[in-house]
């Protein structure tokens, strides 16, 4: 295995994973500050406090749900919602192209290889 490989591979796999926790932090914020309706299927847990839904006999019954995360998959109008998975990997594949383009012939001009 050579030497870029072994210093490379790393590099863009830590970019990876930094900027995919990055993004998961910071674009659901940056959406509902702006107003923008979210929803998520897989990356953003949200917290629900205690809640009244209706069950099927149209009686409210007290949910046992709180403050446990759960993953948002439907909102009312999905067409008027964003989906924040795809900003969240627009910006971790943006940050792994920018490691492969740009970190990574840096990092192996100053190590001389």
């Amino acid at each position: 295995m050579s030497r870029r490989l072994a210093i490379g591979l790393p590099i863009v796999l830590i970019v990876k994973v930094v900027s995919k926790a990055l993004a998961i932090r910071v674009l659901p914020v940056v959406c509902n500050f702006v107003g923008f309706p979210i929803r998520s299927s897989h990356y953003v847990p949200i917290r629900i406090s205690t809640t009244y839904a209706q069950c099927s006999t149209g009686s409210s019954k007290k949910m046992d749900v709180d403050h446990k995360q759960v993953h948002m998959s439907v909102i009312l109008d999905d067409k008027a919602s964003m989906d924040v998975d795809t900003g969240i990997r627009l910006v971790q594949y943006a940050g792994v192209g920018w490691a492969v383009a740009e970190l990574t012939p840096y990092v192996f001009h100053y190590l001389a290889l």
